[in-house]
């Protein structure tokens, strides 16, 4: 079996604001580091590890640097995507032969309350983010993207407000391991490292198990329409040049299509054309 692991910043243990990067980058690497490792281990030393035929780390926090090449040493069975800009961004590479997708460090939607640096997609250019009219964060949507292969999301690990948050989805049932409670958008009481490494090791057990299980996956049905409330109007200036979206009003522009691939394509240059522009 083949697991695709996406990796975001945000949610991980250890970390609580975007100053971390800028004061002292390393701080946040190893926060990143010590929690994926602590996934593979997992993984590795599960009772279907001799099932897995590839374990696939996508690297998706800014600009895709954040997670060491030498966890690979861990097993011969890793692979890492790093870098960006890429198609599909978060969920680069992903494809029918995936079996299950984990999602690691990930965090709540923009405007959540007491949420560890809500944001969705962009934290400075993007203000929401809606999917016919459903309000979206950045788990719903790599969810989606999974389902439009027919591959279910098994694994969540982030702050107590992103579980809050999908408790009441389709992916409620998804193994979840908490992290830490933010106590602001950049402040988090954050769990000691040695109660998530257990939680993790139990819960990466328990979602490889489900793999043999016929787990349900979130889609949606077509026809699709993305709707993207930009932070600025120049922002919107420049997205809504782009073929086939259409603006609505001053900082809204929307787009339609009949799969969810198609979506996250259009999603994908909204962001990049997004950071292209001054706010």
């Amino acid at each position: 079996m083949r697991i695709y692991l996406s990796i975001d910043m945000e949610g991980m243990p250890g970390t609580w604001s975007f100053e971390q990067e800028k004061s002292d980058r390393s701080i946040v690497r190893k926060a990143i580091n010590n929690h994926v490792k602590d996934v593979l281990e997992a993984m590795l030393a599960s009772s279907d590890s001799k099932k897995i035929t590839e374990i696939i780390i996508a690297d998706d926090h800014g600009m895709c640097n954040s997670v060491d090449y030498e966890l690979t040493l861990l097993d011969k069975r890793i692979s890492l995507i790093s870098g960006s800009p890429r198609s599909h961004y978060m969920m680069s590479a992903l494809d029918t032969n995936i079996d299950a997708v984990f999602f690691l460090g990930y965090h709540a939607g923009s405007g959540t309350i007491n949420a560890s640096m809500d944001h969705t997609y962009s934290s400075s250019r993007i203000h929401s983010i809606w999917i016919n009219d459903r309000l979206m964060n950045e788990t719903l949507i790599n969810a989606a993207f999974a389902g439009h292969y027919n591959i279910p999301v098994l694994l969540i690990t982030g702050d107590l407000a992103l579980y809050e948050e999908l408790r009441q989805t389709e992916l409620a049932k998804a193994e979840f391991v908490i992290t830490k409670e933010a106590l602001a958008r950049f402040s988090a009481k954050n769990y000691s490292l040695l109660k998530v490494r257990e939680e993790t090791k139990l819960k990466v057990e328990l979602a490889l198990k489900k793999i043999r299980e016929r787990n349900e996956v979130f889609s949606f049905s077509s026809p699709i329409t993305l709707k993207a409330l930009f932070s600025t109007t120049s922002i919107a200036d420049a997205v809504s040049v782009i073929p086939s979206a259409r603006r609505i009003d001053g900082r809204t522009v929307i787009f339609g299509a009949d799969n969810f691939k198609t979506i996250m394509d259009a999603l994908t240059t909204f962001t990049t054309v997004a950071y292209s522009v001054t706010p």
